[in-house]
């Protein structure tokens, strides 16, 4: 058995952002799954009938007509999801950039491999 004593010196942005990215979109889709059962569950107990009842009781035109759809629901979830997606990779990336330095002037990561002889 060969232990093996490496360093992480460098983190590649780029690398960095196009992973991210990858499991962020993963997230959304699991994301706007989650909110079309949760839609469903909702509207299964009637709480946006409620919603749309008492917006018909006010006299504020913008709540007179207000309908609460999947598609409405899910339209706002994609983008607040799309959102955080987006500010989500490029703070892993500025992470990647902020170890990168930190690397260069303390020292990377250190990692120690173990080969096994078949």
């Amino acid at each position: 058995m060969r232990r093996v004593k490496r360093t992480v010196k460098h983190v590649n942005a780029f690398s960095v952002l196009r992973l991210s990215l990858f499991f962020y979109a993963v997230f959304l889709v699991i994301w706007l799954i989650l909110v079309a059962i949760f839609y469903y569950f909702l509207a299964s107990t009637g709480v946006f009938d409620s919603i749309e009842e008492l917006g018909r009781g006010f006299a504020i035109s913008a709540l007179k007509n207000i309908d609460i759809s999947l598609f409405l629901v899910e339209k706002y979830a994609f983008f607040l999801g799309a959102a955080v997606a987006v500010f989500g990779s490029l703070m892993n990336v500025f992470m990647a950039l902020l170890y990168n330095v930190a690397a260069d002037s303390i020292g990377g990561l250190g990692l120690t491999f173990v080969e096994k002889e078949l």
